[in-house]
């Protein structure tokens, strides 16, 4: 737009200024959302999460994006595709945002994306290690004979809190009593007892057993 302004001088003569102005548009503010993660998504600590986010500008062009977990800025793109890969993202509810920036300063944030990140599964116990390391394997006694009976453990993950000596399912017992000799076990369980006497009339043998 131009203006002509102009005055009289004593002598009539008209002095003119001319005036010219433009006006700019007003800066329209970019678009911004988040397409990824999905509201609501669940992941499982320490959790990978890629952040991913669409922005335009309809007078200009975008100059970065901004990715946000509340109020916690987590990093920037500047160019598209506008995408953030967070590692080891912790336990809890994260609140998520994208802020885009475009060439003439103008900033717009997008809605917001809920996300859960569950604490990790406790991890899976690993059963303890054993074995007997007294009597050797084919040491002969003498009736009535004092037998010590000593085992080594171990526990990867944990402690040890007891070992049990028994007579299992009475193998032991069973072939003693085939070979005609004398054998011992020693069992905490009275099922297991049960089972030894059930599974040696099965086989026919009429076991001799003394209790203590």
């Amino acid at each position: 737009m131009t203006f002509r302004i102009f005055s009289s001088t004593p002598r009539n003569e008209r002095i003119y200024l001319k005036l010219t102005t433009t006006w700019w548009p007003k800066n329209a503010a970019p678009a911004v959302a988040l397409s990824a993660p999905a509201n609501g998504a669940s992941y499982t600590a320490p959790a990978t999460v890629t952040l991913t986010a669409t922005a335009s500008d309809s007078d200009g062009t975008v100059a970065k994006v901004d990715f946000y977990d509340g109020a916690t800025l987590l990093g920037t793109a500047t160019a598209g595709p506008y995408t953030l890969v967070l590692s080891g993202v912790p336990a809890g509810n994260h609140i998520l945002t994208a802020l885009a920036t475009d060439d003439q300063a103008g900033v717009t944030t997008s809605a917001s994306v809920s996300i859960v990140v569950n604490p990790p599964p406790p991890p899976s116990n690993v059963p303890p290690t054993v074995s007997l390391t007294s009597p050797a394997n084919g040491t002969h006694f003498t009736a009535p004979a004092a037998i010590t009976i000593t085992a080594s453990a171990a526990d990867q993950d944990g402690t040890i809190t007891k070992v049990d000596f028994f007579a299992g399912s009475g193998p032991c017992l069973i072939a003693a009593e085939k070979l005609k000799r004398i054998g011992y076990a020693m069992e905490i369980e009275p099922m297991y007892c049960a089972v030894i006497l059930e599974r040696m009339v099965a086989l026919g043998l009429r076991p001799k057993l003394a209790c203590e």
